[in-house]
């Protein structure tokens, strides 16, 4: 990740007053790579939205911005920045805005993918094994979660066929909750009638082709 979790209240303070100067729009002239840093910098509390009264910094509406971006234009991102964002995830880091965690991060993952369609969805799950250990504990159901509830999940369908014995396996493993604490695997059983039935509908799918 770009940044390591502030470790003190005076280090807290140090990033606070370095953030009080920042413009709302700043985000307008920045890189790709500033956007980057600046979004995961939120995530792991580097970069503060709120001051010590609980009153909102410039860095929130710049924060906002950015956020609102990454989701809405996937196009802006090729399939290799997936792995960027892959890379952030980390179910220990959960910032108080709700907003910045590993299901934004997932779901900003998911929108790439979905943007190139099957090449996207056969791409992402062909790459699943890559997501840090630190972050597959959420990171990885929230990403079939959201394949499994929206039109994704035709292709979803579809780009099993076309994937290695390994990555059927692991994809396996993932829907049926295995090695997940107990807490998460009510995550597992949780859905409409219809995303638990395409959950089941994949898990049969998977062990055919696997025999």
């Amino acid at each position: 990740m770009a940044y390591e979790k502030i470790k003190s209240h005076e280090e807290y303070l140090k990033i606070a007053e370095r953030y009080q100067d920042c413009k709302p729009d700043a985000y307008k002239s920045m890189s790709f790579q500033e956007k980057m840093d600046f979004f995961a910098g939120v995530y792991t509390d580097n970069i503060l939205l709120w001051d010590e009264n609980g009153d909102e910094l410039p860095t929130w509406k710049v924060n906002t911005a950015i956020w609102d971006e990454f989701l809405s234009h996937p196009e802006q991102f090729s399939l290799k920045d997936i792995h960027i964002f892959m890379e952030m995830l980390d179910d220990s880091c959960y910032h108080p805005s709700s907003i910045d965690t590993v299901d934004t991060i997932a779901k900003i993952i998911h929108n790439i993918a979905c943007f190139y369609q099957l090449e996207g969805i056969t791409y992402l799950l062909s790459h699943l094994q890559e997501v840090p250990e630190r972050g597959r504990m959420i990171g990885w159901p929230v990403t079939l979660y959201l394949l499994i509830r929206d039109a994704a999940y035709a292709w979803m369908k579809e780009a099993l066929k076309t994937l290695t014995p390994d990555a059927l396996r692991l994809l396996h493993c993932i829907l049926g909750g295995e090695g997940l604490p107990k807490a998460l695997l009510v995550y597992y059983n949780y859905g409409s009638e219809t995303e638990l039935a395409r959950k089941a509908e994949l898990e049969r799918t998977i062990s055919g082709l696997l025999r």
